[in-house]
């Protein structure tokens, strides 16, 4: 008797470990690539150093309920970006330097990104915010 029951609490835990719910993967998303038919930059950029605030170096997606909670950031459960902002925006903009005619050395550019968040000032729309302090130096 004692045997059987053994067996089937042994089958009862087993089976309780695979029959959960399934856990899946974020989505992940990035900023596309620069479309070929993109207007030229009149600024030929030397270099291009990003850098940003300490809340955006993850890779969370981050929105905010401006009509509800103006002062809460929250972030997206089942999305994520595939690098933090800072690195999403710094590898945009190198790609468009390459595609760009070298004319010299060119400007360093310095970025330091302050916001990168959706934000929805009605529960019907939502706007993208970025907002950076740039620096161009020779």
């Amino acid at each position: 008797m004692s045997k059987l029951f053994l067996t089937l609490l042994a089958g009862a835990l087993l089976s309780a470990c695979g029959g959960g719910p399934r856990v899946s993967e974020p989505s992940r998303y990035d900023l596309g690539v620069p479309a070929a038919a993109a207007a030229p930059w009149r600024l030929h950029l030397g270099a291009t150093d990003v850098q940003a605030a300490s809340w955006l170096a993850s890779t969370a997606m981050h929105y905010r309920l401006a009509y509800a909670e103006p002062l809460r950031r929250q972030s997206y459960g089942e999305s994520r970006w595939v690098a933090p902002p800072a690195e999403l925006i710094e590898n945009f903009l190198k790609r468009r330097q390459v595609a760009a005619e070298a004319h010299g050395p060119g400007c360093r550019l310095q970025l330091v990104l302050d916001e990168f968040e959706q934000r929805f000032d009605d529960p019907q729309g939502s706007q993208m915010v970025l907002e950076a302090r740039g620096v161009l130096l020779p």
